[in-house]
């Protein structure tokens, strides 16, 4: 027996001296009896002499024992360590672990769940616990004080272990194990669905099919072919910071078929800037009321106005072929009537049962028109819902359906059948969902909301069979909630997963709300900022973009980028080009070089350009000959050529003029069709506006305020910095001319002047410039000193004559004598003869007939203790 307990314990590893127990139960070959030591401890002796065998599952700890079985430093092994599992049904609630929670948590059920871990104290570090989420929601794991250490999606498998247990919320390591819906074999790793590398994962971009037939055939140029967006959603999207850049982009890249649908309601934020990314101005007179998101409201936004005043009246302005009003009946409903640009009216009678309707005036020229609709009967009321603001042309279309305030409650709240009628109108072939802030601040429950948003899809799949289907989740927002939003987007995602809906993932692209915050991407606790909506539009884009088809040419031309030289009609050759959407419109331009996101974008025909930078002459259509480096250089240039910038947002405004070269950040900025100028050094030129030429400003900022001026000179910082419309200055040094306005002027200096009249005066050398010789002038403020040497000549017997010639020109000549108590003869060569013998024009005491010899090449002078000056000039 002795040998059969030896074997048992190496078996188990059990070669400690001591076991802490209460109770162990031993084998008999004729049954089981317990021994209890009332110490507490079992020893190796105990066990020999007692032929006890160990059986773990019938341990139990005595009084202040561990609740682990320890086996201190020593190994144990045996052929298979089966863990305890418990099985949870989800409801919606929290769990709260202890140390004695088994390792295995299993979830099922169609609810979400919330497990919290133990008390980390009680552990120690590697204490490990699994979590098995077979429900059809997010399993969320937190630590002690609720803090997410996990978001478990439905289908996968997650392990946490603590790795510091100094705390009740310790710290804790989590690991994934491959999902149910992946397999990873020697050859391959197959995930359903879709994955970034970046870790933000974007799902199912191959069900966008309607939309990728639509952009197809609108770069074929296919007739008729409009793509059209219909945007459902919260103030994220009815605001101007995530629905109107991405909507921009896709009119500028597809073609501009217009604004699309722009409600009436203060939900719909769509004033002057445009919520669809398009310069649509509506503005509002009279006492409208608004209703938003209730079964009275049927809209395609889920807000309305309505009056009963005669004479209020709501008007739109923007470019458009086509408006199509829609508005409300309702019982003795009242009129309004529609005109366009303040003629041809039409009156629309709203009485009737209560549904959605449509008036529409189309067939006008491309243009900007102004739609009125105003009201002329009041009977019970009238109730207008919006308008499609349209253009008849190949393009994308983006209709704004946000509403400000609503979650998915109150979009499901809506007569369906109305909405559904407004969605056909609209005729989207992709329907973008953003709901769940709303949700989340409300406290609406998870599968809640994943319900009304399945309500939601499926109007709008009953609507439009065809239509894809995007769900765009939205980030972190501060502050306390019930759920956090993560829970909303992961069952989202889930959502979006099984029923083969497109997703797109803000939430990893963004992180949590305080890191997003401090990278200054949020405006307030809820709201994104326009950087933050930047963010998601290239999130969007890239998944866009991602399944589109690409062209190249193999032969003469070499690209790299997506979307780059895209044009299926391109001819153009020898063009290299390495950026996203750099020349993807161009058709015969030849020879031009693009390196840099959206460079050279819109070129069609220029060639012999190179453009370096983040748009980089992305607006160059017919432009040839220019070189752009820098972020923005030369961004807006359409046809102009021979142009070098060099700097960020160098010629950043130019769009025709030509033969300019700006170097330097923000060098000639804002020049739109300036030729022939230079600009050396940051801010050079910058506000230079009008048809500006031959300026050159060389140094910071020099000829900064520069609009309109021509022919300028000005070398040093800030030289003429605050001149507009001077021509013909010559500035030479820091602050140079600096207060200087007019034209003309010359100045030379090296500090800074109070103001205009303190130059003047005080600038080493001021003057102007005239054709007319006689009417220019030059004033040298401080002392002149010509340089010439001075030539002291002794008198014969004593004293002296000290000579120089200040002026030496060819027509003007100039000699000063000082005679020193001169006695005798002192004779001067002159360092430049005089063409004409001159003349002795004044005397300072001595008499002229000092002089005693006076030709071209010399003087003599004769002195009795002389004392005085001579000065003799001529030519």
């Amino acid at each position: 027996m002795k040998k059969t307990i030896i074997l048992l314990l190496l078996s188990l590893g059990l070669n400690a001296q001591t076991i802490p127990f209460k109770q162990i139960q031993k084998s008999t070959g004729t049954g089981s009896t317990v021994v209890t030591n009332t110490a507490g401890i079992l020893t190796y002796t105990d066990i020999l002499q007692s032929s006890m065998i160990p059986t773990l599952s019938t341990y139990i700890p005595y009084t202040g024992a561990p609740q682990s079985f320890t086996m201190g430093n020593y190994n144990g092994y045996a052929n298979n360590f089966a863990s305890r599992a418990t099985n949870v049904v989800s409801a919606g609630s929290t769990t709260s672990m202890t140390v004695l929670s088994t390792r295995l948590q299993q979830l099922t059920g169609t609810n979400t769940h919330t497990f919290n871990l133990p008390d980390a104290t009680t552990l120690f570090i590697g204490f490990t616990f699994e979590f098995n989420n077979n429900s059809s929601l997010v399993l969320t794991v937190n630590d002690k004080g609720g803090n997410l250490i996990a978001s478990v999606p439905s289908g996968g498998y997650c392990r946490v272990l603590t790795i510091a247990v100094s705390t009740p919320n310790g710290a804790w390591d989590k690991h994934f194990l491959m999902p149910s819906n992946a397999s990873f074999g020697t050859n391959q790793l197959n995930i359903t669905g879709g994955l970034s590398s970046n870790g933000t994962y974007n799902y199912n971009r191959n069900y966008l099919r309607d939309l990728d037939a639509k952009i197809s055939n609108i770069q074929q140029t296919t007739s008729n072919s409009t793509l059209s967006i219909a945007w459902i959603g919260d103030s994220w999207i009815a605001g101007t910071t995530v629905c109107p850049p991405i909507a921009s982009y896709l009119r500028f890249k597809f073609g501009d078929a217009g604004c699309g649908y722009y409600g009436v309601g203060a939900g719909n934020n769509g004033n002057t800037f445009g919520s669809n990314g398009q310069s649509v101005t509506r503005t509002k007179f009279g006492s409208w009321a608004n209703k938003v998101g209730t079964t009275y409201v049927k809209a395609a936004a889920i807000s309305i106005d309505s009056t009963s005043t005669v004479g209020d009246s709501i008007y739109w302005v923007g470019n458009a072929t086509d408006f199509v009003v829609h508005y409300q009946k309702k019982a003795s409903g009242g009129n309004f009537v529609i005109r366009v640009d303040g003629t041809n009216p039409t009156t629309v009678t709203t009485a009737g049962t209560s549904t959605i309707a449509f008036s529409s005036k189309t067939g006008l020229t491309d243009g900007t028109h102004t739609l009125s609709v105003k009201v002329s009967t009041a009977g019970s009321g009238v109730l207008i819902c919006g308008v499609e603001v349209n253009r008849n042309t190949n393009g994308v279309r983006v209709h704004n359906l946000g509403c400000s305030g609503t979650s998915s409650t109150n979009w499901i709240n809506q007569d369906s059948l109305s909405w559904q009628t407004a969605i056909q109108q609209l005729n989207p072939n992709l329907a973008i969902i953003t709901l769940g802030v709303n949700d989340c601040v409300q406290g609406i429950t998870v599968p809640t909301y994943i319900g009304n948003i399945t309500r939601i899809v499926n109007r709008v799949k009953a609507a439009m069979p065809n239509c894809d289907v995007m769900l765009f989740s939205q980030g972190d927002i501060s502050g306390v909630t019930t759920y956090s939003i993560s829970l909303y987007m992961e069952a989202l995602k889930n959502y979006a997963l099984a029923n083969n809906y497109a997703y797109i993932d803000n939430v990893s692209l963004l992180g949590n709300y305080t890191q997003a915050n401090n990278r200054g991407l949020y405006t307030d606790a809820l709201h994104l900022n326009l950087a933050g909506g930047n963010v998601l539009k290239l999130n969007f884009l890239d998944y866009l973009m991602d399944g589109l088809p690409m062209y190249y040419d193999y032969n003469t031309n070499l690209n790299y980028g997506k979307n780059s030289l895209l044009s299926s009609v391109a001819t153009g050759t020898y063009n290299t080009v390495f950026g996203v959407n750099s020349m993807s419109v161009n058709t015969t331009g030849s020879q031009n070089n693009a390196f840099g996101y959206n460079t050279l974008f819109k070129n069609t025909t220029g060639s012999n350009n190179c453009a370096f930078g983040n748009s980089a002459l992305s607006a160059n259509t017919t432009g040839s000959n220019n070189v752009a480096f820098g972020f923005g250089a030369m961004i807006t240039n359409t046809t102009g050529s021979q142009n070098v910038g060099l700097g960020s947002q160098a010629l950043n405004s130019l769009t025709s003029g030509g033969s300019n070269v700006a170097v330097g950040y923000f060098a000639m900025r804002l020049s739109t069709a300036a030729s022939g100028n230079s600009a050396f050094g940051s801010s050079a030129l910058q506000v230079n506006t009008g048809s500006t030429f031959n300026n050159t400003a060389i140094g910071a900022g020099a000829l900064a305020a520069n609009t309109n001026g021509n022919n300028n000179t000005a070398v040093g910082y800030y030289a003429n910095g605050t001149a507009t419309t001077g021509s013909g200055n010559v500035m030479l040094g820091n602050f140079a001319g600096y207060y200087e306005t007019a034209g003309s002027s010359l100045y030379i200096d090296n500090t800074t002047r109070t103001n205009l009249a303190t130059q003047k005066i005080q600038s080493l050398i001021y003057g102007t410039f005239n054709a007319s010789v006689a009417s220019q002038q030059l004033t040298i403020n401080g002392q002149l000193n010509l340089g010439n040497a001075q030539t002291s000549v002794g008198g014969s017997t004593s004293g002296t004559a000290n000579y120089s010639q200040p002026f030496s020109g060819t027509a003007y000549k100039k000699v000063i004598v000082y005679c020193a108590a001169l006695l005798g003869t002192a004779s001067y060569t002159f360092p430049v003869a005089f063409t004409q013998t001159p003349a002795i024009v004044t005397t300072n005491g001595p008499a002229a007939g000092v002089v005693t010899a006076l030709t071209t090449t010399s003087i003599t002078i004769t002195g009795a203790t002389t004392t005085g000056f001579v000065i003799i000039e001529g030519y």
